[in-house]
């Protein structure tokens, strides 16, 4: 992912649910346009909530996402590298996207080098130190114990509770008061100082591009803002970001 003349597509939170609704619809003619434009040097981040739930299994998936699956395999089966970097809708991705699609998974922050720039990647739910309720929810759904029981549960079952949490933690995101661009800006400024050239987020459904020089270098952060009202994303070629909004 170094190359200078190799593109960086950044897909934003899209939380895809039926295959009959305009997002969706858009997001796979955006695939099927990436698959033709796209070479092996290039790279796709998926930057997490792609879905509006997800719980991974290996051998069993929602059938309401298979076109987007598809789309996926064959942009990877072209070569093109994809990264999922999982939100706070979607859980235990693989290892299904790594041995059918043949995706990196991230659950984790992450980092990579592009044009000369170090570039750190999260999906941003954690970027708020003081949201002590949401880590320890965080920590708890993602931990062993809960991994067991998704195991153990049947896909039916575990598919309503995903259903349940996850228009739940819309309306708790919806309702938070907290300035969301403030605190993607603040976070971005500490990795700033850990040597990072670029931070990028997602989660905020807010489109932000915005930079600041330290120490003799131009730092930039990004926000991927949302597929769902503007159907935008981001493209990183030649050191440059550009958001980018999808016309069909």
């Amino acid at each position: 992912m170094t190359g200078e003349d190799s593109r960086v597509v950044f897909i934003p939170d899209a939380h895809l649910r039926d295959p009959a609704d305009d997002d969706y619809r858009d997001m796979t003619a955006f695939l099927d346009e990436l698959i033709d434009r796209l070479t092996p040097s290039d790279t796709v981040v998926i930057m997490g909530d792609l879905f509006d739930f997800w719980v991974g299994f290996r051998y069993v998936v929602p059938y309401c996402y298979l076109p987007i699956l598809e789309r996926l395999r064959m942009l990877s089966a072209k070569g093109i590298t994809i990264h999922y970097t999982e939100g706070n809708h979607d859980f235990f991705v693989g290892p299904f996207f790594t041995e059918f699609i043949g995706a990196r998974v991230h659950p984790d922050p992450w980092e990579f080098m592009h044009a000369g720039l170090r570039i750190y990647v999260a999906h941003g739910d954690q970027v708020n130190p003081r949201d002590w309720g949401y880590r320890l929810l965080r920590g708890l759904l993602r931990s062993l114990p809960a991994r067991l029981v998704c195991k153990l549960t049947p896909p039916f079952v575990l598919d309503r509770i995903a259903r349940v949490m996850s228009r739940a933690s819309r309306v708790y995101t919806d309702t938070k008061k907290d300035d969301k661009e403030a605190l993607g800006r603040e976070f971005a400024v500490s990795r700033f100082f850990d040597a990072y050239d670029a931070v990028v987020l997602g989660h905020f459904h807010h489109p932000v591009t915005w930079g600041m020089e330290l120490n003799g270098r131009r730092r930039v952060y990004v926000n991927t803002g949302s597929w769902m009202d503007r159907r935008e994303y981001v493209e990183l070629a030649g050191g440059t970001f550009q958001s980018v909004t999808y016309r069909g």
